[in-house]
């Protein structure tokens, strides 16, 4: 048994993300998995060939497939597959009882979400590995045990930015051929690519920076970070036909004189940096960010677009409609979801939406940014 297995046996879950963390995997045991997963969609694909056809693809939502690395047997829970977990009785694929191990491919540029369980043939308790791999290189792994009897398990990995997934392994690490099959997908496509992190140098707080950009449909999430060293604090100002529309102010960073260099996500999560986030409606912008602090005198702020939050999460979920300001409208807000029974009212995340949400959601209120 290898020692990456070892530890699996003692936390249940091994997690060895990539330094960069452009992939992120979760594990969802033996429960059902979740509607939407990191702001990503998920679709159910269908499956009309009969079981015991033999495949090299597979359906996995919304018209995507995934192509198999040898050919696997598609089975029905109860017809050539005895028992899956969480009530799941539609198809899953079989590899021989020979295999270890089967790779699912996918094209580039179109996951950027897939769900998968696993669960092996034999009697008895077994090691796997996942790993998935993204177009830009990036790997994430999750180790677990898994027993046919308690059932199969979950498996999620999910890209920041436009990445894409490109491919996941699963292996059975027991050095043992037993045989397992895999199913239940569920995936959902890459993120439209929207501003990248850029970045603007200043001089001073004396100093206002000019840039156009211009926000879509998709893209409406601008999120702001101070670079390099902490301390820096920013006001931007939104223009639309030299009106000013919209104006936040970044955070107060917890520090001052801290050096990361040019990572701006790391900047953007680490609270010892100035940061903001604004969702802005479509359209063209001339936007003005001013040094409001600047303790070394020169600096660099970085900037982007992502792709909003289904319910419109700014800098954080207490921002709950992500204009910015956390005010009595974001109350409204998380109301008006969870009225429309969307996914992301369910701030305690046990898949219901229950009176413990808007006790969640005054936790979250309360607690600010």
């Amino acid at each position: 048994m290898n020692p990456a297995l070892v530890q699996g046996i003692a936390t249940a879950l091994i997690v060895a993300a990539s330094a960069q963390a452009q992939i992120r995997g979760t594990y969802f045991g033996t429960a059902a998995p979740p509607a939407t997963i990191d702001g990503y969609t998920l679709e159910t694909p269908t499956d009309l060939r009969p079981p015991y056809a033999l495949a090299n693809d597979a359906p996995i939502g919304g018209g995507r497939e995934t192509e198999f690395d040898r050919t696997l047997s598609v089975r029905r829970i109860g017809v050539g597959w005895p028992s899956w977990s969480h009530g799941y009785d539609d198809e899953v694929y079989a590899t021989a009882p020979t295999d270890t191990q089967v790779v699912l491919g996918f094209p580039e540029g179109e996951v950027g979400a897939i769900v998968l369980y696993v669960q092996p043939m034999a009697a008895g308790t077994h090691g796997f590995e996942i790993e998935a791999q993204s177009a830009d290189g990036d790997i994430d792994v999750l180790g677990t045990l898994i027993n046919p009897i308690t059932g199969a398990k979950g498996f999620a990995f999910s890209t920041t930015g436009a990445d894409s997934i490109t491919s996941v392994r699963i292996t059975n690490t027991d050095g043992l051929a037993t045989g397992f099959a895999v199913g239940e997908f569920r995936s959902a496509p890459v993120k439209s690519r929207c501003m990248d992190w850029t970045y603007s140098s200043f001089d001073g707080t004396g100093q206002i920076l000019n840039v156009p950009i211009t926000v879509n449909e998709s893209c409406r999430l601008f999120k702001i970070t101070d670079l390099q060293r902490a301390g820096d604090r920013f006001r931007v100002r939104f223009r639309k036909g030299g009106d000013v529309v919209r104006t936040i102010t970044t955070s107060a960073p917890t520090r001052t004189g801290d050096y990361m260099g040019m990572d701006y996500d790391a900047a953007y999560e680490d609270p010892r940096w100035s940061s903001g986030a604004v969702m802005l409606d479509p359209g063209n912008y001339m936007m003005q960010i001013s040094p409001i602090e600047a303790p070394f005198g020169a600096g660099r702020v970085g900037y982007s677009l992502d792709v909003a939050h289904p319910c419109g999460y700014g800098k954080c979920p207490a921002d709950f409609n992500g204009n910015g300001v956390i005010d009595l409208f974001d109350f409204l807000g998380f109301q008006n979801a969870f009225d429309a029974q969307q996914d992301c009212a369910d701030i305690d995340g046990d898949g219901e939406l229950t009176v413990f949400d808007f006790l969640a959601f005054q936790n979250l209120f309360d607690s600010g940014c």
